[in-house]
């Protein structure tokens, strides 16, 4: 498997345009707790792209809601987050040290590595809904480490010349 940065294969704004749809593939994320408490984290948007050794900015619909007890309501807000992406190139074998050609590469993804999440901009919300317990409750394992499908963008980087190394 061949791990290269995204940014070499495409564009800020291309990468920006096929995550924004990759991305949407793994939401929405719903967190339960005792006691009615409810957390769901929808409708993403990659916000931006920075290169090289791509970094993504995604802003995401986030409502949490009380459905038991005396106190019981719904409050929604945004949330963003950060995180670098990986390429991972899974290819034929092929001789050492030979370009890949279109017909070698097997699958190619770009994958979230190392979510920070930056903000959340949420009223009303317990003490323990912070964005400490967020990463790592509701994002982290919903995404860290997923990956969204690029081997087409791959392929038409080699197609119009691109090298990657074998």
């Amino acid at each position: 498997m061949l791990i290269k940065d995204p940014c070499e294969i495409a564009g800020e704004d291309a990468l920006k345009t096929l995550l924004n749809s990759g991305l949407s593939a793994h939401f929405p994320v719903t967190k339960n707790r005792s006691g009615g408490r409810h957390v769901r984290v929808s409708r993403p948007e990659v916000t931006d792209t920075r290169c090289p050794s791509l970094t993504i900015t995604v802003r995401a619909h986030i409502r949490y809601w009380k459905t038991r007890g005396v106190d019981q309501y719904s409050t929604s807000g945004e949330i963003r987050f950060v995180s670098p992406l990986e390429a991972r190139i899974k290819h034929r074998i092929v001789s050492s040290g030979s370009p890949l050609q279109v017909s070698d590469v097997v699958k190619a993804e770009a994958c979230l590595t190392n979510i920070d999440v930056v903000a959340v901009n949420l009223a009303r919300i317990p003490n323990w809904l912070d964005d400490g317990w967020i990463k790592e409750q509701v994002v982290d394992p919903a995404l860290n480490s997923k990956c969204i499908d690029v081997t087409d963008v791959v392929n038409l980087f080699i197609l119009g010349g691109g090298v990657i190394a074998a």
